[in-house]
């Protein structure tokens, strides 16, 4: 799967000197989740709404769980972002930003105008391109 960023899938986009810490790959919504040079990256896939929210629930636990304090989202390849993700991405910010840690998203319309319109973004800053996501949190975007 690409993007409108990216002519490479998904796959392809997780650095080599990512250490991969989970990859769950079972349902409408799919994570990769793997350390960055210190960054915790979780590549989600998919469409976030009712029928995945678990999933996608899972899958910001476990990149929370990961323990960096620094969490950067690429959800480039989401092509639906319901409430109920919305709800789960601010509850999941809001745990690291309490935490004293860092998280920002790169995504596209599909993921970025819902945030923008909620005003989530006052918490998570969101972003066109995945090394703006990466700054953000204060790593180094993958080459």
């Amino acid at each position: 799967m690409s993007n409108f960023l990216s002519a490479e899938p998904v796959q392809n986009r997780i650095p080599e000197r990512a250490v991969p810490i989970t990859e769950v790959r079972d349902g409408e919504c799919e994570a990769v989740v793997a350390d960055v040079e210190g960054v915790t990256q979780a590549t989600i896939t998919g469409s976030v709404d009712a029928a995945s929210i678990d999933d996608f629930t899972g899958h910001l636990a476990a990149a929370c769980a990961a323990g960096t304090g620094r969490l950067v989202l690429d959800m480039s390849d989401v092509d639906f972002l319901g409430v109920d993700g919305i709800a789960a991405l601010h509850a999941a910010a809001r745990t690291v930003s309490n935490s004293g840690g860092a998280i920002a998203v790169a995504g596209g319309r599909a993921v970025a105008r819902p945030l923008r319109r909620t005003g989530i973004t006052r918490l998570v800053p969101v972003f066109d391109w995945l090394p703006m996501a990466f700054d953000a949190v204060g790593g180094t975007a993958p080459a």
